[in-house]
């Protein structure tokens, strides 16, 4: 019982669990979420006991691979100090998917189109969005009710864009056109999604959960820099929706938040670095034994 067994048959996970020397997930916030039943999936009892093992190392992206100042696939290349042209792929991107009107607030979604991404929000949400002063794009592709929603509303409203699709190129170009990334996840390990958006100038609306917890701050904290919203509920979503445009509306500020997320450091330099240092304390605190 206290080490493979699990209900009258063998756990391999709880093994390693027992028996390692450390437990790591990828952000601080899911180490403790997966402690409680809703995200343990069973297995909450034997992390709580081993808690003093469990870590949160928050995951990270390539700063060489996300680039927007060398960024192949953009319309136009832009830095923290050359963040103007950011407007610039906005433009463009609006015009080559017919959306109008780049004084509006752009929103995007990109993802896989699953019920854990929060996508039951957007659908549930679709006609206020739509009557909004703002522009919207939804790139992605995954479970087949979400496929057959999405591409039954493709061109039904004139600020909607739709593509049920995994393109990487056309991914790039909304990361750098936006003004904000939807990511409405009911929970999420960590997310990149959010660090890539952060990286091209692009503000976040999200849930506090898991790494996204971790990485976005609210813009009602006096150091925020984005949207948090508690429930995955239609109204807390919608509202997250109407704060954002009305901090768009606020172009000092809003300009001041893209040039600002634009510098927070979410390479995976910083997460190897924290591996290394947990691994070495483990090789120095430890006696390795073999049996």
């Amino acid at each position: 019982m206290e080490a493979l067994e699990y209900y009258d048959k063998v756990n391999f996970l709880k093994g390693g669990i027992v028996f390692s020397s450390a437990i790591t997930t990828v952000s601080p916030t899911y180490a403790k979420e997966i402690t409680y039943p809703e995200y343990g999936y069973g297995l909450d009892g034997v992390l709580r006991k081993y808690s003093n093992k469990l870590y949160g190392i928050l995951n990270g992206i390539d700063y060489d691979v996300w680039n927007p100042e060398t960024d192949k696939h953009i319309y136009e290349n832009y830095c923290t100090f050359t963040i103007q042209k950011k407007p610039i792929n906005k433009k463009l991107f609006l015009k080559e998917v017919g959306l109008e009107d780049k004084a509006k607030p752009l929103f995007i979604f990109i993802g896989r189109l699953a019920h854990q991404k929060g996508v039951d929000l957007i659908i549930d949400s679709i006609e206020e969005m739509s009557k909004m002063p703002a522009n919207f794009a939804i790139l992605g592709t995954g479970d087949k009710e979400y496929n057959d929603f999405f591409k039954s509303i493709e061109g039904k409203y004139e600020n909607v864009f739709v593509k049920v699709d995994y393109n990487e190129a056309l991914s790039r170009k909304m990361y750098a056109a936006a003004d904000f990334l939807l990511m409405p996840s009911l929970f999420e390990p960590c997310g990149l999604n959010q660090m890539i958006a952060m990286r091209y100038g692009t503000l976040v609306i999200t849930r506090e959960t898991g790494g996204l917890k971790d990485t976005v701050k609210d813009i009602s904290q006096p150091d925020g820099y984005g949207i948090l919203f508690k429930n995955p509920t239609k109204d807390e979503f919608l509202n997250a929706l109407y704060r954002a445009a009305e901090l768009y509306n606020n172009k000092k500020l809003f300009k001041n938040l893209q040039k600002k997320v634009m510098e927070i450091d979410f390479s995976i330099d910083n997460t190897a670095r924290k591996y290394i240092k947990l691994y070495e304390s483990l090789k120095y605190s430890r006696e390795v034994k073999i049996w």
